[in-house]
């Protein structure tokens, strides 16, 4: 017995420290459950407490049951004739079996119990209600969706409106009901306000059109009216309507940013005022007023900037654009300074008067980085002008050198026009070491054809060499390399040419086989060569294609002359393929000393 007591209170003090507040969770949700089950019946139970001060009359309540039936008798004869053409006043007379139901239930002394048939009554009662009610809000819809597609918005929202409170009224009031939908209520209720906002936004969009006309029609005033208007509305939207229609804050910023650019107007005829009057300047070569026009804008734009960053005028490519043509202004003329020295030494070059054009190179070269240093942002001096003079000095004490040997290696071209001179070898390595300057060759030997150059590799060495030559440099055509290579003759092309019978397999130094009829070596055989594509063959290739012309020290004599033109990639590279230029020279007195 003593251990019994024991037990019994250590399990006590346990629950006492744990269990004690989990029987007081329990018991507080079995509360609310019967509180929650207890308000689905609320009105019945009313009517019963009510009646509990009734005291009982057995003749009263057979005469309340009888009015009930009756009442119920009736209703539902009305109700099997109109089917779904119910009325308030036939539910009326539902309601009143319902009510003396529940009077009968008073009398009879059995008010204080659950009666499952006055609940039923009840829930029947409710959904009569709300379904007459449903009907209406259902017509309320139907028309109101009429007045939207007629774009009478207002009345459209008036009856969206009505038909939600209706909505509203029957959750709150018919409880019972089956019928009870929150979500429509909410659902119309968003309808209504979306009727509400569409002429809002209509209206907003229409006064941002005009604040839009009137700022690039220069109406500051009017574009600074309207465009304040849609914005207020634009808010207006955001902050109350912002869930029912299409609204953001990207149409606020924007309407905010058309309204800095509005203000940044004054600033921004000062701006373009300024560049006018500095474009008029350049253009009667008053540098120095068109660049204080230029600064003057430069200063109007970075106010804008500061002022209204928001300022659709405030753009960063504006503001480069200004001071770059600030720096033109201010460098140009310097420039032209650069520009007569330039021309000044390729005339020298020309003309072979090459004693002062290391010194006029050295003099353009320190001009042209004096302009990019002092104006950083002058775009007169490019990056290919630059490295161009920079070459030119490094090779201007050459250059007398490379023209008297290189105008010895020049040949007339049968048959083309007399400018046209072909060199009557390829290109060796060491020439194009020295023009370009690295050697791309697989096998490095001096003498040898320069080789493993794709085709852009041998532009840019035409390019290099006009500026030493004073004349344009390029490949030669491929009329212009067949005239030169003249007819095919098999008996002769072993001693000519370098190919696979002679040369086993390898290339040869330029020039050591014997040359053809018009004076130039290796048109047949040693490397293949890179040559431009004439307009009647330029449909036959592709964008990315360029042809080849002769053989190499690897082709048999037996595949000319129907393979001596050939098509490849123009970035492709190869050990047995080289070139050979032509230069134009008009005054042919350069060769007399040759």
């Amino acid at each position: 017995m003593r251990n019994f007591v024991s037990s019994s209170f250590l399990s006590r003090s346990k629950l006492g420290g744990v269990g004690g507040p989990i029987v007081f969770l329990l018991v507080a949700i079995a509360a609310i459950a019967a509180f929650y089950f207890a308000s689905l019946s609320k009105g019945s139970r009313e009517e019963y407490a009510e009646a509990q001060e009734i005291v009982p009359d057995s003749a009263e309540a057979e005469k309340k049951l009888s009015e009930s039936r009756a009442a119920e008798t009736q209703f539902n004869a009305i109700h099997e004739f109109k089917k779904d053409q119910i009325t308030g006043e036939d539910i009326d007379i539902y309601e009143k079996a319902v009510t003396s139901y529940g009077d009968y239930l008073a009398y009879a002394g059995a008010a204080a119990s659950y009666n499952p048939k006055l609940e039923q009554m009840r829930k029947h009662l409710h959904n009569l209600r709300a379904d007459f009610l449903r009907k209406r809000t259902a017509e309320l819809e139907s028309r109101a969706e009429a007045f939207a597609a007629e774009k009478n918005y207002e009345e459209a929202e008036r009856l969206f409106s009505e038909a939600s409170n209706i909505e509203y009224r029957i959750t709150k009031e018919y409880p019972l009901s089956s019928k009870k939908n929150h979500a429509r209520a909410n659902a119309l209720d968003i309808r209504a306000k979306t009727m509400h906002a569409i002429p809002l936004q209509m209206k907003a969009q229409e006064l941002e059109a005009e604040g839009e006309a009137a700022l690039n029609a220069g109406h500051w005033p009017t574009a600074n009216s309207r465009l304040s208007e849609a914005l207020a509305i634009e808010k207006e939207l955001w902050t109350n309507y912002r869930n029912v229609i299409v609204s953001n804050s990207v149409r606020i910023q924007r309407l905010s940013d058309l309204i800095a650019t509005v203000n940044s107007a004054p600033e921004y005829e000062r701006r373009e005022q300024r560049k006018a009057e500095a474009l008029a300047a350049e253009a009667r070569g008053d540098w120095e007023a068109a660049a204080k026009a230029w600064e003057s804008a430069l200063s109007a734009h970075k106010t804008i900037i500061q002022n209204f960053p928001r300022s659709l005028y405030s753009g960063e490519s504006v503001r480069e654009e200004i001071a770059t043509n600030l720096d033109n202004a201010r460098a140009r003329p310097e420039f032209q300074k650069l520009l007569e020295d330039h021309a000044q030494m390729s005339r020298d070059i020309r003309s072979g008067n090459s004693e002062r054009v290391p010194q006029i190179a050295k003099q353009t070269l320190r001009r042209a980085e004096r302009i990019r240093r002092d104006w950083a942002n002058s775009t007169l001096v490019s990056d290919e002008f630059l490295n161009e003079l920079r070459y030119m000095d490094l090779k201007a004490p050459s250059i007398p050198g490379v023209q008297s040997n290189l105008f010895k290696l020049l040949l007339p071209v049968p048959g083309a026009p007399a400018n046209v001179h072909m060199m009557k070898t390829e290109v060796s390595q060491a020439l194009y070491t020295f023009i370009m300057p690295f050697n791309p060759s697989a096998l490095k030997n001096m003498e040898h054809p320069a080789e493993s150059v794709d085709y852009n590799d041998a532009t840019e060495f035409c390019r290099r060499l006009s500026l030493l030559l004073g004349r344009p440099v390029r490949l030669p055509t491929q009329e212009e390399f067949l005239a030169a290579a003249g007819t095919f003759e098999p008996k002769s092309i072993s001693e000519q040419a370098w190919l696979i019978e002679n040369s086993s397999g390898s290339v040869h130094p330029v020039g050591h086989r014997a040359a053809n009829a018009a004076g130039f070596f290796d048109l047949y055989g040693n490397v293949a060569e890179w040559v431009s594509t004439s307009a009647r063959d330029a449909g036959e290739r592709k964008e990315f294609e360029e042809f080849i012309a002769g053989g190499d020290c690897q082709t048999p004599s037996y595949s000319f002359p129907s393979d001596f033109f050939k098509k490849v990639a123009r970035t492709e590279k190869s050990r047995t393929r080289g070139f050979r230029v032509v230069v134009e020279i008009e005054d042919t007195n350069v060769f007399q000393n040759r």
